[in-house]
């Protein structure tokens, strides 16, 4: 047996008119109590939960009496008798306690207990018991073993003993003989009509706690007298413990009840202002849906957009391919006048050459004149026709001299322009080529300008799409939050019927609290 320590002998009370309520499995795990016994117990509503019943119980109770209540719950019936409790301070408190098994298809799946405050002979007597038990001493004294047969018996001897006197006072052997004779059978007749009598009695207190050790507790009646006593009491307690937990159900009933109550008119504020928000979904929802169709259609706007710029790049890029391509051309023929223009000035080169040869050949010519005109004075008259086409020719080379200079003055102008043209050409090639490189740049650029446009066409393609399956979305939500919407009108209606009934309800939980409470006094 668990031996719960430490203890304190200290007593506890609880006031007279209050109740201790627990229920346990079959299996003595509680499984509910109440705040009563919460409050004397000293136990928090976790610790008890789902604990074993006996956290609460006082080394002092003997086992006898435990073995005694799970012997008699165990065959379905109540058990009621006087218990020790051990608080969780080492204190204790004594109940009188009625506990009878919970039935669930004929099979017990519980038991529940209600305890009331014993008075102060029970917990006398209790006490008186426990200490003899404790003792080892028996639980039942001797004398209360044969007590019961002789109070069974005492009718006959009693009515016998009136034949005998009646015998007596007639005087006569016959009238003896007579009064004996008869006070067997109306002592037997007596006895037999007591025991009919009683047995009709004890048959409600065989369904009752009726065992000796128990009845001890509560009267100083032996036998029959405290069998029938114990019956009185048990179905006292029974009807006690059936109105305390309709009081207790009564009690949770209104409480729930109330709770309800509050629920209902609670969700019934929630409804309507789900309703008014409802409401205001629904027209944020239409003007999405507004929006949305704004939004498509600026969407295709760009899509058009979008496809004539890529038009126009496409155009571009094939205007950058001319334009390179005429570069290319106006490069190749700038190289080509270069080549002609420099094969000029080598061609030029080559004149200034025969002019030089020219120059000396004049030179040379003028020298010879000049010699042939001095041979041709001291000739004499003979001489002179000679010195005057020694004279010519010398005038002639002197003027080829004169044009050979103004030849070689020419081609040397004709060079340095050719050389002029040469760099110019060059300069002109090379921008040709950077003008084709730029073109050619242009073209990449202009080609990821068409890629980003076919980019930006599909995505505005998809944007339009989804934009579109956003338009039929949003009506559609549009059309479930109006079937919300009446959905909510019609449970708020509900919800206010709900919280009619709920009034109702907790004015039923208070009238049955009521009548409990009025016949549970």
């Amino acid at each position: 047996m668990r031996n719960n320590q430490p203890i304190t002998q200290r007593e506890r009370t609880f006031p007279a008119q209050q109740r201790l309520i627990s229920t346990t499995d079959a299996k003595g795990v509680i499984t509910y109590c109440n705040d009563a016994f919460i409050e004397i117990s000293g136990f928090s509503r976790d610790e008890l939960m789902r604990a074993p019943h006996n956290l609460v119980r006082h080394p002092d109770v003997p086992s006898a009496v435990f073995a005694h209540m799970w012997a008699t719950l165990k065959q379905g019936l109540p058990w009621m008798g006087i218990v020790k409790n051990r608080c969780k301070s080492g204190d204790h408190y004594w109940v009188n306690a009625y506990v009878t098994p919970i039935f669930e298809s004929n099979q017990v799946v519980g038991y529940e207990s209600v305890r009331v405050k014993p008075t102060a002979e029970q917990v006398r007597r209790a006490e008186a018991l426990y200490k003899r038990i404790n003792d080892g001493k028996s639980a039942i004294p001797r004398r209360d073993k044969w007590l019961p047969v002789l109070q069974d018996w005492l009718p006959f001897i009693m009515i016998s003993q009136i034949g005998f006197l009646i015998g007596i006072w007639l005087g006569h052997s016959w009238g003896f003989a007579l009064a004996a004779a008869l006070s067997v059978p109306l002592g037997l007749i007596g006895l037999s009509w007591q025991q009919r009598g009683l047995k009709r009695l004890l048959r409600l207190a065989e369904q009752t706690t009726s065992d000796p050790l128990i009845a001890q507790m509560y009267t100083d009646s032996r036998g029959v007298q405290a069998r029938l006593e114990m019956a009185m009491l048990s179905q006292d307690a029974r009807l006690k413990t059936c109105l305390t937990r309709l009081q207790d159900t009564a009690e949770h009933l209104n409480e729930q009840a109330r709770q309800s109550d509050a629920l209902a008119h609670n969700s019934s504020s929630g409804l309507e202002r789900q309703r008014v928000e409802t409401e205001q979904v629904a027209a944020a929802v239409n003007q999405m849906a507004a929006t949305t169709q704004e939004v498509a259609n600026h969407v295709q706007r760009t899509a058009d957009a979008t496809q004539a710029a890529n038009r126009l790049t496409d155009r571009g890029r094939s205007i950058a391919g001319e334009t390179r391509d005429a570069i290319q051309r106006l490069s190749t023929a700038v190289g080509e006048t270069g080549q002609t223009v420099t094969q000029l000035a080598r061609d030029s080169d080559e004149i200034g050459g025969v002019v030089d040869v020219i120059k000396g050949i004049a030179d040379q010519t003028n020298l010879l004149a000049l010699n042939a005109a001095i041979e041709a004075a001291r000739a004499g008259e003979m001489g002179r026709g000679f010195a005057v086409v020694a004279d010519e020719v010398r005038q002639l080379a002197q003027r080829t001299s004169e044009s050979t200079g103004q030849i070689h003055g020419l081609i040397a102008k004709l060079q340095q322009t050719a050389s002029n043209a040469v760099q110019t050409m060059e300069a002109g090639h090379r921008q040709a080529e950077e003008g084709v490189q730029r073109v050619m740049e242009a073209d990449q650029a202009l080609v990821g300008i068409s890629e980003a446009v076919a980019n930006i066409t599909d995505m505005a393609t998809q944007i339009a799409a989804a934009t579109e399956q956003q338009t039929s979305v949003a009506e559609e939500i549009s059309r479930n939050i109006s079937t919300i919407a009446a959905l909510a009108d019609q449970t708020s209606e509900q919800a206010q019927h709900s919280a009619l009934l709920s009034e109702e309800l907790t004015h039923t939980a208070t009238t049955q609290y009521s009548l409990v409470e009025r016949f549970n006094r």
